[in-house]
């Protein structure tokens, strides 16, 4: 239920942080990322859980959720007080 808004977040947060003239270069990167994961997140879970067992596949991701937290708390800075300038 909370993974719905992730998309928008996200995007809304690619918009504020990236100047405007590299927004294209930016969401291609994003883009980038919501055509890979689905690719790759199937066929890595099976390699896991044929070499491995089922847990780990939730497991693999715990480092990946500390490498998010740490690169969203050096990357993220605070919301502008406001958008449009007013």
């Amino acid at each position: 239920m909370g993974g719905g808004g992730l998309l928008s977040t996200s995007q809304a947060i690619l918009i504020e942080t990236w100047p405007k003239e590299q927004i294209g270069m930016a969401t291609a990167l994003f883009g980038l990322g919501v055509v890979v994961g689905p690719t790759l997140g199937p066929t890595l879970g099976g390699w896991i859980t044929d070499h491995f067992s089922w847990p780990w596949i939730f497991y693999v991701n715990i480092p990946l959720g500390i490498i998010a937290v740490m690169l969203t708390l050096n990357f993220i800075r605070g919301v502008r007080e406001s958008v449009n300038g007013g």
